[in-house]
């Protein structure tokens, strides 16, 4: 497998202006993945929400560095991002379709319980983007760990729609709309897609002295759990994008 596989299929969000004919990309949002042949690609809802709110602003616009020659070669190209659909019931999932096609390995697979399952990801996170605005680009970084916890609709208090994955691992800023992978030999199945990271505090104890009437003294003793949250897919499968026409999400993927 070659070490350039997964930016065939595996792509960096971006915001760009055009330049004397040139695309200059002025900021990396997020990452997206295609899930077939025909163009479809993958990501976070909320990923192109602050997209397209960002470049609206500053009179950019939103596409996907991508590989072109169907990703064959080392040169990065850009195609703008116009059909974009939003998943239905708030999930953070949307569906776009690009004229450029990648070749991608990525299926989707049914799975039973998954606690404990190994998992990988592959995403663009925002502190590996290098060089200056024109020549701005970013490598892949990859994540590998478990699922710790299942977690159902009201679970997460700040975003009681998220259904899917607590994982091991914290998803970097820019991994937001990255694959969340089950490997199988030289298949890559879909379990989710990882939509951020998030932090609980617990205060384990506390000892409060006075020293004088106007004097407070506190000291806390707080442990802090971090960890990656991944969408499952399993509540819009059957979803019909207008990008499919009249196929469903599940009869999008590779091989289906």
């Amino acid at each position: 497998m070659a070490p350039n596989f997964f930016e065939n299929f595996c792509v960096p969000v971006c915001c760009y202006k055009i330049d004397s004919g040139l695309a200059i990309v002025t900021r990396i949002c997020g990452t997206a993945f295609y899930i077939n042949k025909k163009g479809i690609f993958l990501s976070a809802r909320h990923v192109f929400e602050d997209a397209f709110i960002n470049s609206a602003q500053k009179n950019e616009t939103v596409g996907l560095m991508i590989k072109p020659n169907e990703g064959d070669g080392s040169k990065t190209a850009i195609t703008r991002v116009t059909n974009l659909e939003n998943a239905p019931n708030k999930v953070d999932v949307c569906l776009g379709k690009t004229d450029f096609c990648a070749p991608t390995n990525i299926v989707h697979r049914d799975f039973g319980e998954t606690l404990f399952q190994e998992v990988i990801t592959i995403g663009y996170p925002t502190d590996a983007a290098v060089g200056e605005i024109g020549e701005l680009f970013t490598n892949t970084r990859v994540h590998k760990g478990i699922v710790q916890r299942t977690i159902r609709l009201g679970d997460l208090s700040l975003t009681p729609s998220v259904q899917g994955y607590e994982l091991s691992f914290v998803p970097a800023r820019g991994m937001s709309g990255a694959p969340l992978l089950v490997v199988d030999k030289a298949t890559f199945c879909l379990l989710g897609i990882c939509i951020g990271s998030y932090r609980s505090e617990e205060m384990l104890s506390e000892i409060v002295e006075v020293s004088e009437p106007s004097r407070e003294y506190r000291e806390r003793t707080v442990a802090y759990n971090t960890y990656g949250v991944a969408q499952t897919l399993s509540p819009i499968l059957d979803w019909k994008p207008v990008q499919g026409y009249g196929s469903s999400l599940r009869e999008m993927f590779v091989g289906n």
